[in-house]
């Protein structure tokens, strides 16, 4: 077992609000990500921003649920229950997102928060992760945040972290996070070093989230993806391509199976099965960019995407090795942009927003 930081009291005392508890020590036994069936098709997907929306037709059309400010992260165990979390705020809905509940005070007022991504596991259990920044250092990263809830969201404790370097979590944050069906889960982000370095913070757990490893001597990384029992992948642009096929233990470079072109710029990547993987950002020419290899990561090409003008993907997701959605936002007249396909890519549609959608940085999907 990991070491628990002792440090970490340092956290705790930075205090939450309502009925939650910061005792780490008090951790419950970890649930594994719930198995689904295999998948036909989506369901339904859901994209936030500075809007929240839904999709029912596999990505063809979306409607705006509400407004939102700053949104960074959402995902659902479900068709019903899923979380979306922002700067300051966290979200909850029962109901597929035609209603939801502010539990931001759950964890806490008092500090500035950043909360950038969240796993829901199942309609009680989700992970939150993000960064802390005291009320006097605006501008300024504070400590690596990682919350698990197993209520419903009606508390969220901290989970044990252990650092390699205890200066390093303290200014760091964590804003992309997966796992992989065995609950193994990767969490990477910044730290305040990256400024002067390329060097990014990463955290390793091997429970569901329970408890956290810091592994970012091994790895470079802005976006994550977790695919099969242990695989994991970390991207930084197009110079960093990582893998790890058991579990985070050892880590290979995979940066020269990648375009060669250093204009090319990702931001999210996503598996549907091993062998199955798509990458998307932004290409030479400023135009949407996707990427996809069928040879688990040996090779990637680009693949075909409609005319919409310059803009980037952030966000792409994939139920099944046919049916996937990306999207992000215009940079010509700045909006919300989206993709659908049901043939694993080989075409790709565009998807219509109601008028005046803002840009989308997060995507979840259900079958």
């Amino acid at each position: 077992m990991w070491p628990v930081l002792v440090a970490l009291v340092a956290l705790v005392g930075c205090g939450t609000g309502g009925s939650g508890s910061d005792e780490s020590s008090a951790s419950a036994t970890p649930n594994p990500p719930a198995a689904t069936a295999t998948p036909s098709g989506i369901g339904r997907a859901w994209a936030a921003g500075n809007a929240l929306v839904r999709s029912s037709d596999g990505g063809r059309s979306w409607q705006t649920l509400r407004p939102a400010e700053g949104l960074t992260g959402v995902s659902f165990a479900d068709r019903l229950v899923g979380w979306a979390v922002g700067t300051r705020i966290l979200l909850r809905s029962i109901d597929g997102g035609d209603t939801w509940t502010d539990q931001t005070h759950a964890v806490g007022p008092s500090i500035i928060r950043s909360l950038n991504a969240v796993t829901a596991f199942n309609a009680t259990r989700a992970l939150i992760v993000g960064g802390l920044v005291p009320q006097i250092g605006i501008g300024m990263l504070g400590h690596v945040y990682l919350r698990l809830t197993t209520d419903g969201g009606t508390t969220w404790r901290l989970t044990p972290f252990d650092p390699a370097d205890s200066f390093e979590s303290s200014t760091a944050e964590l804003r992309r996070v997966c796992f992989t069906d065995t609950g193994i889960g990767l969490a990477c982000g910044r730290s305040a070093s990256s400024i002067f370095n390329r060097k990014s913070f990463c955290a390793l757990s091997n429970d569901s989230g329970g408890r956290w490893l810091d592994i970012s001597d091994r790895v470079r990384a802005n976006t994550v993806a977790c695919v099969g029992d242990s695989t994991l992948w970390t991207i930084r642009g197009l110079a960093d391509l990582t893998q790890s096929t058991d579990g985070g233990r050892t880590w290979s470079d995979r940066s020269d199976t990648l375009p060669t072109d250093s204009r090319i710029d990702v931001d999210a990547i996503t598996f549907a099965t091993e062998a199955l993987g798509w990458a998307v950002g932004t290409d030479d020419t400023g135009q949407p960019l996707i990427l996809h290899t069928s040879d688990a990561g040996n090779t990637w090409k680009p693949q075909p995407v409609p005319a919409t003008g310059s803009g980037t993907l952030k966000a792409v997701r994939f139920t099944d090795p046919r049916n996937g959605i990306a999207v992000g936002r215009g940079d010509n007249e700045p909006g919300a942009i989206a993709f659908f396909t049901t043939d694993g890519g080989r075409e790709w549609g565009v998807a219509t927003f109601p008028p005046g959608t803002p840009g989308l940085r997060s995507l979840a999907i259900v079958p």
